[in-house]
């Protein structure tokens, strides 16, 4: 009987998870990916660039408001920026 008493717990335990999961997977939330990737390349005067990009998606199921990137942290001693920004803003993204 407490065998049988287990079983019927684990399945009720594992029918409400269930039903939790599929609440929280066709509830509409934004979900934000975001992939930086830097390259190191020598140029003729022996001069190395780094080459910063940096991928912004909305994975969700609904839009992001208010989106704000900065990647500022680059010692000015070290680094002179020759192209592109190092922060930009969305006002939304729509998931794709």
């Amino acid at each position: 009987m407490e065998i049988g008493m287990r079983k019927l717990s684990s399945a009720s335990a594992l029918i409400f998870l269930t039903l939790i999961s599929v609440t929280i997977a066709t509830s509409e939330v934004p979900f934000m990916v975001v992939h930086k990737k830097a390259s190191l390349s020598t140029i003729k005067s022996g001069t190395q660039r780094v080459s910063v990009t940096i991928d912004i998606y909305n994975q969700g199921s609904s839009s992001v408001y208010d989106v704000n990137l900065a990647d500022d942290n680059w010692n000015s001693n070290l680094f002179e920026i020759v192209n592109g920004n190092t922060s930009k803003s969305w006002e939304k993204l729509d998931h794709v």
